[in-house]
């Protein structure tokens, strides 16, 4: 299963950065089962150009597209969003399924979770703590949920702080959660967790337990973030190959 990622292309800003990400990336021309979106492909609030972001991604062929929201699609934006953007499975602390692949998926998209507030939300955003916590909630229900699958997360700020180094440490509490890092390591049910925001990280990839975390933000990984994900084989698997094989080699020898 081929899985792609990206974020923070701020379009118009970030356009010319995606169109050659997505020429480099994409190239094979070989269809892609699953593209992540993690937020802020528009700047500030300029949701117009997700037509364009569209125009350019629908190269990679994606079967599937997850997309969440980062801190530059504005709340008031977002239902718009769903409504005219409906190429993507739009996630706001929000879970999705994907049932037809081979593994099954099971999605948790959010636009996470900051242990400290920035100033601006503090003054702007009543409530702002209490959104937080309602957020770690909803992940923790989605981290203790039971599933035959694997299970990703998408997050447009890190769960974890051990992506930001390279931005300013002062401002890590403000960018990222060590709470929601703390909860997939306890939990322990996550393969994968990708994120966007820290546009200056020089740590791209990170492991908490068995969860393989990274940042896929345009600005910081100058290209698409491309993830295979492997069918772990099962005893069956193992006992069904080996009993063929023996069933061959019994058929050459009485040959």
């Amino acid at each position: 299963m081929k899985i792609i990622a990206t974020s923070d292309a701020h379009l118009p800003i970030g356009e010319a950065d995606l169109i050659t990400a997505v020429e480099k990336g994409c190239r094979e021309n070989t269809s892609t089962d699953l593209l992540i979106l993690a937020g802020d492909m528009v700047e500030r609030g300029r949701i117009e150009f997700y037509s364009k972001a569209w125009e350019i991604l629908r190269k990679c062929e994606p079967m599937n597209v997850v997309a969440t929201f980062g801190n530059d699609e504005y709340d008031e934006l977002r239902e718009k969003i769903r409504e005219e953007y409906t190429w993507a499975n739009w996630l706001d602390d929000s879970t999705l399924t994907i049932e037809t692949s081979s593994p099954k998926m099971m999605i948790f998209g959010t636009t996470g979770i900051l242990d400290v507030p920035t100033r601006w939300q503090r003054k702007n955003i009543p409530n702002i703590e209490k959104k937080y916590e309602e957020r770690l909630r909803k992940f923790e229900h989605f981290l203790n949920t039971s599933f035959s699958g694997i299970k990703i997360a998408v997050f447009h700020y890190p769960p974890t702080y051990k992506t930001l180094h390279g931005e300013p440490s002062y401002a890590w509490p403000e960018m990222g959660s060590i709470k929601a890092e703390e909860l997939i390591r306890k939990l322990d049910s996550l393969e994968l967790v990708i994120h966007g925001h820290a546009h200056r990280s020089k740590v791209l990839h990170a492991k908490i337990a068995s969860a393989e975390v990274f940042n896929v933000a345009l600005p910081a990984r100058k290209s698409l973030f491309i993830y295979e994900i492997r069918t772990k084989k099962t005893l069956f698997d193992f006992y069904k190959n080996f009993n063929m094989k023996s069933s061959a080699t019994n058929g050459e020898n009485w040959l």
